[in-house]
């Protein structure tokens, strides 16, 4: 096919074309006078099928363009708040995990971006002709806004379109990492305040823990709960009853029977080691006791048929040999029934008491005085013998036996040799201890020191009074309720606990936020750049092949109007086939052929090795 033929559009409308008749000065908008002669008769013959090329400031506007930015905008925005709103909650307060939301956001803002760039290309592109440019910027123009390395590498030719692809890129490589690590997790610690269901006695029952039996007139024998409890505690039974309800991790103040301890100034006795001249001469080292007391109402030492009053007293006495002159320090305390708060820590059922060292429990309300069981005479049971038991030597029976709190520790020196004996070490002295020679070297008094027992014997009293409350607490009627203080206190009742859980919460950091806004701003700002001047384009416009190669002056496109929108050349040439190939005359020898698009048919596969002309 020759160059100056044209094919008609097979199925495209016909377009008649009234003789151009008038003329315009060209850029000025001034008509000559034959233009104005000629457009009076162009307005009584108007022509047929034109199209209007119509600018402005309100037509033609690149609203998807804009409108993608200003979605961008928004869900930079949107990004923003969701980070504020997270900070600090629980990640299961969050049906959608932040981060998924901002990666969805992140996608959206990438998409939108490249969406008004290529809007923004192509008013640059279509105003760049408009304004005049070599025909080389056309392939430039479009190529800086597509290609990212062509956008690179523009050198001197770098232009607001370079920019604007350079920008848009880097947010879309940069946004998404820097948002999702805008919101990361971390754990802390929380509490929230729950109810619990505890059975710890708010007293003794008369008589549960010893019974006083023969002649001696005072506790032998142990209480079969007393005995449960106290091996429970030797033995280190883990406490595992008496409180329901706790998830995880509890913490609670909890009422219940205890002791009110009542210690009067210590009492501390000097001497020097001259006091230890002469054989036989000794010095107590290292003594504790508790010592278990009935008294009737009357005020006589005694168990009475109606029962008597009981007192428990723990004595104390320990050396210090390091300094001088030589101290022993003798302390005396009084323990009575009261209703005391336990500091409680309960962890997947199982319960620990919490006392700080060398505390007691807070003191609610004091109990009525412990008393024998009434009915029994001289004998019977206690309600507090039990803890003379373990806190003192008990000596009825042929072989007197020592508790594991009581201790009675003394040396004695032998003058002549020098020699110093300790007598009545056990257990519970050795770990009272604080000589500077482990190996009990006697030759070295002066090295014997010993440590308070009071705190540790009463420690251990506490918990033997909390696992007994426990104990009793197992039969509801052992112990009937208490009104103290206006309130009712039974041993089965609810409690306030405190919930610990570990909880996972989100942090948002803000410096990830703004330096993914920081780009995306100036994305933004770019593109809107390639925007600029749309007001000067008469009609929609694209970048698409049929409109640019009608612009070019295809003849395949000849019939189509010169001011047709792209859809108008899509729907006049769907019918048209065509085909890129080597026109009719590529023969063998034959030196005129030529490479183009024209109608199928008139081109043919091109031949490898065949040389082609203009």
């Amino acid at each position: 096919m020759q160059g100056s033929k044209r094919h008609p559009l097979s199925s495209g409308p016909t377009y008649e074309y009234s003789r151009r008749s008038w003329t315009a000065v060209e850029d000025t908008g001034q008509d000559s006078n034959h233009g104005t002669y000629e457009a009076s008769i162009a307005r009584s013959n108007p022509p047929l099928h034109g199209k209007l090329w119509q600018t402005g400031y309100l037509r033609n506007v690149p609203w998807r363009g804009i409108g993608s930015l200003l979605l961008v905008l928004t869900s930079t925005i949107a990004s923003a708040i969701i980070l504020g709103v997270s900070n600090g909650d629980a990640v299961l307060s969050w049906r959608v995990a932040p981060s998924v939301v901002l990666a969805i956001l992140s996608a959206i803002s990438t998409a939108c971006l490249s969406f008004s760039l290529a809007s923004g290309l192509n008013v640059s592109w279509w105003r760049n002709l408009l304004e005049g440019a070599p025909l080389d910027e056309t392939h430039r123009y479009w190529d800086h806004g597509n290609n990212i390395w062509a956008a690179m590498t523009a050198g001197r030719r770098f232009s607001f379109l370079s920019i604007a692809k350079l920008l848009v890129t880097l947010a879309a490589i940069t946004e998404g990492p820097f948002i999702q690590q805008a919101s990361t997790i971390s754990t802390r610690e929380v509490s929230k305040t729950l109810s619990l269901q505890a059975a710890l006695a708010v007293n003794l029952p008369p008589g549960y823990t010893a019974d006083v039996t023969g002649e001696y007139r005072k506790p032998t024998t142990p209480s079969s709960p007393f005995s449960g409890v106290f091996n429970n505690y030797t033995n280190r039974i883990s406490i595992t009853n008496g409180f329901d309800g706790c998830p995880g991790v509890c913490t609670a103040n909890v009422p219940g029977v205890g002791f009110k301890v009542l210690c009067a100034p210590d009492a501390n006795t000097t001497w020097t080691m001259k006091d230890y001249i002469g054989n036989g001469v000794s010095k107590p080292q290292f003594t504790t006791s508790t010592t278990w007391r009935a008294q009737t109402p009357d005020g006589n030492d005694n168990i009475a048929a109606n029962g008597s009053y009981e007192y428990l007293t723990l004595s104390a006495g320990w050396a210090i040999n390091t300094v001088t002159p030589l101290l022993f320090v003798n302390r005396v305390c009084n323990l009575s029934l009261a209703m005391v708060s336990y500091p409680l820590k309960i962890v997947n059922n199982t319960v620990s008491l919490t006392l700080p060292p060398d505390t007691n429990p807070e003191v609610l309300y004091d109990l009525p005085t412990a008393s024998t069981a009434p009915g029994m005479g001289l004998t019977g049971s206690t309600t507090l013998g039990g803890f003379s038991l373990i806190g003192n030597v008990n000596d009825f029976g042929e072989s007197p036996t020592e508790g594991p709190f009581y201790a009675n520790v003394s040396m004695i020196a032998n003058g002549a040799l020098a020699i110093y004996s300790l007598y009545g070490l056990n257990s519970f002295t050795w770990s009272h201890a604080m000589n500077s020679d482990p190996d009990w070297n006697v030759m070295q008094y002066s090295g014997y020191a010993w440590r308070d027992p009071v705190p540790d014997i009463l420690a251990a009293y506490h918990e033997i009074m909390f696992r007994l409350g426990l104990s009793a607490a197992t039969n509801a009627t052992l112990v009937s309720p208490l009104v103290l203080g206006g309130k009712t206190y039974t041993s089965v009742r609810s409690v306030s606990a405190t919930y610990v859980f570990n909880e996972n919460y989100y942090v948002s950091n803000y410096g990830y936020l703004a330096g993914a806004m920081t780009v995306i701003l100036l994305a933004i700002v770019s593109v809107m750049s390639t925007l600029r001047g749309w007001w000067k384009i008469g009609r929609p416009t694209s970048l698409s092949p049929l409109e640019t190669a009608k612009a070019f002056g295809a003849p395949l496109l000849a019939e189509c109007n010169s001011n047709d929108t792209v859809e108008d050349l899509v729907q006049n040439a769907k019918h048209q086939i065509v085909k890129y190939g080597a026109t009719k005359e590529d023969e063998v020898g034959d030196r005129g052929s030529r490479l183009r698009l024209e109608d199928y048919g008139e081109v043919h596969t091109p031949r490898s090795e065949t040389t082609f002309q203009q």
